[in-house]
């Protein structure tokens, strides 16, 4: 499962990240721009689902792609 930090401060919720650390390093970065290093109260990292709209547009793509292959080599034995 991906990660995401949560700043509950601003309202924001990064992108997934695979792994914890990715994720807390996204939270380490966000604390000093916008935070000046100041730990928010209840900031956290928190697993998120799996498809996110990025997976979701890079499925779509591959099936288009994987139609598009199949009907060119259909089209090649008639």
């Amino acid at each position: 499962m991906p990660y995401a930090y949560v700043c509950p401060v601003c309202g924001i919720t990064s992108r997934p990240y695979l792994t914890h650390l990715g994720a807390e390093r996204h939270g380490w970065r966000h604390r000093g721009f916008a935070h000046w290093g100041d730990y928010p109260d209840g900031e956290h990292v928190r697993r998120v689902s799996w498809i996110g709209p990025q997976r979701r547009d890079a499925a779509v793509v591959t099936a288009v792609v994987a139609g598009l292959l199949i009907a060119a080599f259909l089209s090649r034995w008639r």
